[in-house]
């Protein structure tokens, strides 16, 4: 709330450059996980789980693709240029 408080102050300019460093930033930081992820998933690839005979290694590959996912989220709004709308008046 209070970060909501301090954005409807700026004008819209600095609003909009505000959202946008915030969409990099999220990006860059899901970037970050994924890269890890990969990295995760190939060093325990041969591990099995005890419970299933699945890779422990596919937990690492489904938050590489989740932040795939999310990078692309992030570089659709940045592209959008339209600043998120209050949900709850």
């Amino acid at each position: 709330m209070g970060i909501e408080f301090v954005m409807e102050r700026l004008p819209f300019f600095l609003r909009r450059l505000v959202y946008r460093l915030l969409l990099v930033l999220m990006a860059l930081l899901m970037a970050v996980i994924v890269f890890y992820a990969i990295i995760f998933a190939r060093a325990t690839w041969d591990q099995l789980m005890p419970t299933l005979n699945l890779s422990t290694g596919l937990f690492y590959v489904i938050l590489a693709y989740c932040g795939v996912h999310s990078i692309l989220h992030f570089v659709h709004l940045f592209g959008s240029g339209k600043l998120p709308q209050r949900g709850f008046d």
